[in-house]
């Protein structure tokens, strides 16, 4: 009888709380974990995230020289001292080492076209994915946008896969407060919290019943402009605007559940799990109108521009017969992300299991 497949995956991002990366490692994990596979995790702390078996190496990661040495000398030498057959490394770099199949998962490329990070940053996530681009037998991404992207920028798609987050399955259909907008997630510049205010005030200038809530952790290079903009034209909100901070993952659920809207006008994403997130539990996302977002929230949002939100015409959104027809549209769209996951989630425990196409 031969032995199940090892894989192994490095989690240390996880250290660093919820964010769109770590709920994408989380998904593989339970994704790799409900398989065959013999699964092993990875990762800098001796504390303990996730209940498997795992391979611990204290090593500080917020420094990128640091966090160089993790992903290429320690994982390999962890990886090869475990015998893993398979190793995935979930944060944008695949290393040479290592007499292993290689996976490496690039979500976006922010760091070149979004200004996301710093100039050190941006030159650690750019020579990561040339290594994977060189050494990966798998590149596995987020988006069919983001492939694209990917093959147009490094000349090459053959490797290059598409594996969508994991989302709940279902419209959830709590009552809602029919006048409660959200605007989850981190607030930076490209997330474009000035339009989201802009664009609320258009809909509280048509009812003076709504309200907004701002919930996420403000990036400080941004935290005086954010700031700045409450105490500004949103103060003419009359308090309907409200800043609640980066949330728990229970507060987070609970704001969900109330909100009959979200917001999310980003200029540049790789996906945007907020927004099927937020058609999971039967919110309306008003997103900006870029192509990831007709990707994976096609007819189901309510699109709108990023910087000029008044260029959009006004939907009727305190109307029933407008709110059923979105609800029954974000039942569809959900219906056919879950469709396109469960096939591509397959499709990659054939490549894990090596029968699909890789290097």
């Amino acid at each position: 009888m031969s032995r199940k497949n090892r894989i192994g995956i490095d989690i240390s991002q996880l250290n660093f709380g919820f964010n769109g990366i770590t709920n994408y490692i989380r998904g593989l994990v339970d994704l790799i974990s409900g398989s065959e596979a013999d699964l092993t995790v990875f990762q800098n702390s001796f504390k303990k995230i996730l209940p498997f078996r795992t391979a611990v190496f204290k090593f500080p990661l917020r420094n990128f020289s640091l966090r160089r040495n993790w992903d290429n000398a320690v994982l390999p030498f962890l990886a090869g001292l475990y015998g893993i057959d398979v190793m995935i490394f979930p944060y944008f770099n695949c290393p040479s080492k290592g007499k292993f199949r290689k996976i490496s998962v690039i979500y976006d490329l922010s760091f070149l076209k979004a200004g996301s990070t710093t100039e050190e940053g941006a030159a650690y996530f750019l020579q990561g994915t040339r290594n994977s681009f060189s050494n990966a037998d798998i590149i596995l991404t987020i988006s069919h946008y983001i492939r694209k992207e990917l093959t147009a920028q490094f000349g090459e798609e053959k490797r290059i896969e598409v594996l969508y987050p994991r989302i709940e399955e279902g419209v959830r259909t709590r009552k809602k407060d029919p006048f409660l907008f959200l605007c989850l997630g981190t607030v930076e510049k490209r997330k474009n919290p000035q339009a989201v205010i802009d664009f609320f005030l258009r809909v509280l200038s048509a009812e003076k019943r709504a309200k907004l809530i701002f919930a996420g952790a403000v990036r400080k290079d941004y935290e005086n402009v954010f700031l700045k903009s409450l105490n500004g034209p949103a103060g003419r909100g009359g308090g309907a605007i409200r800043y609640e901070g980066a949330v728990s993952e229970k507060r987070k659920k609970e704001l969900l559940d109330q909100a009959a809207y979200t917001f999310y006008l980003s200029s540049y994403e790789g996906f945007g799990i907020p927004v099927i997130e937020a058609i999971s539990y039967g919110c309306i996302p008003i997103v900006s109108d870029i192509p990831v977002m007709r990707e994976i929230g096609n007819k189901a949002c309510v699109f709108t521009g990023m910087n000029e939100p008044g260029i959009y015409e006004l939907p009727p959104l305190f109307d029933d017969a407008f709110r059923n027809e979105f609800y029954i549209k974000g039942g569809d769209a959900l219906d056919s992300y879950h469709d396109s996951e469960k096939a591509q989630a397959e499709h990659f425990l054939n490549l894990l299991r090596g029968t699909g196409n890789g290097k």
